[in-house]
């Protein structure tokens, strides 16, 4: 069966996935989180991608990206290839790393993108690694409820959201997480899952997220 076409205009947004093969880590030591976020930050500075929310997590990656050019594909075999020939090499094997091309779904609302932030945000939590988004070390939680971040990092979408939820209508770092709690976090994981298991890149979903935030 042949492979769907990627839906990359310039200026899209995407929810961008990746799993190891086999169930194995992805991800083992400090270096390797370095490194593959290294290779995000190469992929900006190229212009290929903004990166606006992140979690790497053990065994999978999730990203919320725009695609400022419609370079999104390109951006990203760049940077798996890299990360698995770094990885590999880094412990003297070779095979796949990956479950082949990375997963991504066109983010097409301003609903959905929030609720895909905030469910970036608790992957960590949810897996029992962090009591809170903002204490785990490798997702943009811990940089959005602080005024410092790397540079990489498109803060200005998320900042601008959670600014219109605080009274001064001025971002606030340390509202951050409270803006972002999740209630009902099954709900959450549910509505985005099925969205990346749905096969057609239609959004059926917005009115549910209405329902849900």
């Amino acid at each position: 069966m042949p492979r769907l076409h990627r839906q990359d205009q310039p200026g899209q947004w995407h929810h961008v996935f990746n799993r190891a093969i086999a169930r194995r880590t992805l991800f083992e030591r400090r270096e390797d989180y370095r490194f593959f976020l290294a290779c995000l930050a190469r992929a900006v500075r190229r212009g290929e991608i903004e990166v606006h929310s992140y979690c790497l997590m053990s065994t999978h990656y999730h990203l919320l990206l725009r695609s400022p050019e419609g370079r999104l594909a390109d951006a990203m075999q760049r940077i798996q290839l890299a990360y698995s020939r770094w990885f590999n090499r880094s412990r003297r094997r070779d095979g796949s790393l990956v479950r082949g091309r990375y997963g991504s779904k066109p983010v097409r609302t301003l609903n959905y993108r929030w609720v895909l932030v905030r469910y970036i945000d608790n992957n960590p939590v949810t897996a029992r690694l962090s009591k809170t988004p903002s204490t785990y070390a490798w997702g943009s939680a811990r940089h959005y409820s602080k005024h410092t971040g790397p540079p990489w990092l498109e803060r200005e979408w998320v900042e601008s959201e959670v600014a219109s939820k605080c009274e001064s209508g001025r971002f606030r770092a340390e509202r951050y997480e409270e803006i972002l709690w999740v209630r009902r976090p099954a709900e959450l994981r549910q509505l985005v899952e099925a969205r990346m298991a749905h096969s057609d890149d239609k959004d059926p979903l917005d009115d549910i997220v209405s329902t849900s935030n």
